[in-house]
């Protein structure tokens, strides 16, 4: 018992239990010209130095609960602002709009552009933006109309992402942008096919996946794979992404920073980085099969009985 737990810790960081920027992130760039200077957008975008410059971004004014990551404040083409304000129904952004709305003011009368975002670019850099824009005369209708036809997700009750928890310990392991999603090839498993969620045995450990051997593919080409497979996912239009055309039966995701050991052997099982709760499974080599009949490799994918949903935009806390 104590050589199992032994090896189980080993190859590993300890984790703090705290979230990092590497954890996950704030999905794919988000970005959009609401007037000319104007741009609303999201953390990835404002942490992406090629976008900063493309869009020749000036200013940055940054809404969430931590700054932005050093080389970004750093960087001499920018002048930034930061507001600490969480995503949370107790926070009070009107005392903040005024110094918003004078930041906003003086970038583009310099000529600069400006970037308003927060983490995922919806309901607080929105609100502001939308704040600034009746400061200088503009309707609230037109003006929210405006902006929701740029951005739809900003009139969604559960704006992208959700976020997945391990069950037993409630630490985040992964937001809905991590999920590749995939069609049902059929409704049963196959005949003579096993599924990538066996049942649980008496002692509560869930046995390997039942894996098929995939084709005889290069590294390259199967990391080829992962990244096209995250890109359509990406790239996915939000307001289908609760269809039933989706499957909802496995948890397959993109690789995330806290998955130490899948750098460390070429298949094996996920472990949550705090509590060590068995989360499910990983493989590079093989195809894995979900119930529905999907196959894909290489494959990630957490025990949908092992991790839980959260509605609740959970912040990361440090920054890297």
């Amino acid at each position: 018992m104590a050589q199992k737990q032994q090896a189980r810790s080993s190859g590993k960081p300890q984790d703090s239990g705290s979230l990092t920027r590497e954890d996950f992130d704030g999905g794919p760039v988000s970005i959009d010209e609401i007037e000319t200077g104007l741009f609303l957008g999201n953390l990835t975008a404002a942490t992406h130095m090629e976008t900063l410059k493309s869009f020749k971004i000036t200013h940055i004014l940054t809404l969430d609960s931590v700054p932005l990551p050093q080389h970004i404040l750093e960087a001499s083409f920018l002048t930034t602002k930061y507001l600490p304000i969480a995503d949370m129904p107790r926070e009070d952004i009107l005392q903040h709009l005024e110094s918003c709305v004078n930041f906003i003011s003086s970038a583009l009368d310099h000529r600069g552009n400006v970037l308003v975002h927060c983490y995922f670019g919806g309901s607080r850099s929105s609100s502001t933006v939308i704040a600034y824009m009746i400061c200088e005369g503009r309707f609230y209708r037109r003006v929210f109309t405006a902006v929701c036809v740029l951005d739809p997700d900003i009139t969604r009750e559960n704006p992208e992402p959700i976020v997945f928890r391990c069950r037993r310990c409630r630490r985040v392991l992964a937001t809905k942008s991590h999920v590749l999603e995939h069609k049902p090839r059929d409704r049963l498993p196959r005949e003579g096919t096993s599924t990538a969620v066996p049942n649980e045995d008496a002692s509560g450990e869930t046995p390997p996946p039942a894996q098929t051997q995939a084709d005889n593919i290069s590294a390259p080409r199967m990391l080829e794979q992962v990244a096209e497979r995250i890109r359509q996912s990406s790239l996915g239009s939000p307001g289908h992404e609760s269809t039933p055309n989706h499957c909802r039966s496995m948890l397959f995701i993109e690789p995330i920073a806290w998955m130490h050991r899948i750098m460390l052997n070429t298949q094996g099982r996920l472990y949550c980085p705090k509590c060590e709760q068995k989360l499910g499974n990983f493989s590079w080599i093989n195809a894995c099969q979900c119930p529905c009949g999907e196959t894909l490799s290489p494959a990630f994918y957490l025990i949908p009985s092992k991790v839980e949903l959260s509605k609740a935009v959970q912040n990361v806390q440090t920054t890297v």
